[in-house]
């Protein structure tokens, strides 16, 4: 009986000790979260360096049923101080707005064969206290990440595509500007498809515009509504050939005159038209000259 007494105040005394030779604490990385956060819990067991302490085996955390455990992240080991720290990671996720307590509990296993039957021991540490707050609210003005991202998407895409195209036309050779006697020239040779006797009406009416056009860029002012005595004396005083201007008035009364006759032309008057206008357009380039304050200059801007 005595015996037996013995050997169970040595087993108290063992378990005891053991209990007080390890010390376990946690930490946890904030104080406050909101529902829907994460939390990482640190649990430490510190014992001393020694070949007959219980080692740390695994820790666990007894938790409220506002938390969603996560499995341990991480485990470790080392010596500092005489004194053997064995360290473990949880990840929580908050699921209910309270103040709640984490307490740590570290499982501890005797190592040596020839030590009195310890099967298991719990030891607890002090408990941790997180407050719980609400979800946050999302403003209604903040978007959400997927919209700014597709936002931003959507803007890169534009900006990559105007910056593409606008590098595209300046690649792109320009067309070199036509003086206005190219121009007029080159209105001329699309005219002549209406030479014709059943297209008079539309011959004269652009032969007229091809001159007027000429004109209008020649004096930089618009001559669509003036006749052909105003478009002569306006012409008169920059051409230094008079008989150029006579053959330009005399070339727009005959196009307004069978313009609103409405008779027939004969192919011959057509032809005479086109050669006129023609050399009217040469004549008048060739005669042109500017007159500023400064004196009479030709096209190209020198004195003449």
């Amino acid at each position: 009986m005595s015996k037996t007494l013995t050997t169970a105040v040595v087993c108290l005394c063992l378990c005891a000790s053991t209990q007080a030779a390890v010390t376990v604490t946690a930490e946890s990385d904030r104080a406050q979260l909101h529902v829907g956060d994460k939390l990482l819990v640190t649990v430490r067991a510190t014992r001393p360096d020694h070949r007959l302490e219980p080692i740390p085996s695994h820790a666990a955390l007894q938790l409220g049923a506002e938390w969603q455990a996560g499995t341990q992240t991480a485990e470790s080991e080392q010596l500092a101080g005489g004194e053997r720290i064995k360290v473990w990671h949880f990840e929580l996720t908050a699921l209910e707005p309270l103040t709640s307590s984490i307490t740590p509990v570290v499982i501890l296993t005797q190592d040596q064969p020839d030590a009195p039957a310890l099967v298991t021991n719990r030891v607890l540490g002090a408990p941790i206290a997180v407050e719980i707050l609400p979800a946050r609210v999302r403003p209604w003005w903040l978007p959400r990440p997927t919209t700014i991202a597709l936002v931003a998407a959507i803007a890169v895409s534009v900006f990559s595509a105007a910056l593409y195209w606008r590098r595209r036309r300046q690649r792109a050779p320009r067309r070199a500007t036509l003086t206005p006697l190219q121009e007029a020239l080159a209105m001329m040779q699309e005219v002549h498809a209406n030479c014709r006797e059943d297209r008079a009406a539309r011959f004269f009416a652009d032969v007229e515009r091809v001159l007027t056009g000429y004109l209008s860029r020649r004096l930089a002012r618009s001559l669509n509504a003036a006749t052909a005595t105003e478009i002569a004396a306006r012409t008169r005083p920059h051409v230094s050939d008079g008989t150029a201007v006579d053959l330009l008035q005399v070339v727009l009364l005959r196009c307004s005159v069978a313009r609103f006759s409405g008779a027939p032309v004969e192919h011959a008057i057509l032809a005479r038209t086109e050669e006129e206008a023609l050399a009217v357009l040469e004549r008048l380039d060739a005669g042109w000259v500017s007159m500023d304050s400064s004196g009479a200059t030709s096209p190209s801007g020198k004195r003449s």
